[in-house]
């Protein structure tokens, strides 16, 4: 079994339902970046997906993300070793990801490329894909 770090994860039994539901939530942002043309609403959702993949991942393995400074850099970590080295360059490029947002957010926004949405919106649903496919069992 993989290390969760206690400062940011705790051992939780989720229901299949719940795990369900979770990975139904990073669907559903998926599809809203998919539908959109605005850069910012592609990287905002497209971002938001990845990282509720992530906890939907993190919950099929037993445990609950602390909502704790810090803790979407967590998520990403443990979602890239997860994946396996199929998915090396995802730690890199979504905490690239996660610093923009974190720009936009805190530090008076970003303009976000059209280039860099587009990218962001075929890793996200890369990962939503590998992360149905590992948890496919228990659904």
């Amino acid at each position: 079994m993989k290390k969760f770090e206690p400062d940011f994860f705790k051992k939780y039994s989720f229901t299949k339902e719940e795990i369900s539901l979770f990975l139904a939530n990073s669907k559903r942002d998926l599809d809203i970046a998919k539908k959109s043309v605005m850069s910012e609403v592609i990287f905002r959702f497209g971002y938001d997906s990845m990282i509720k993949a992530g906890i939907t991942l993190i919950a099929f393995y037993g445990f609950k993300v602390k909502s704790v400074p810090g803790h979407h850099f967590a998520i990403i970590r443990k979602l890239s070793e997860l994946l396996g080295p199929k998915y090396a360059a995802l730690f890199d490029f979504c905490n690239e990801m996660r610093r923009k947002r974190n720009i936009d957010l805190y530090a008076g926004g970003m303009i976000i490329s059209s280039q860099e949405a587009g990218y962001l919106l075929k890793t996200a649903e890369k990962v939503y894909f590998a992360v149905k496919n590992i948890i496919k069992k228990l659904l």
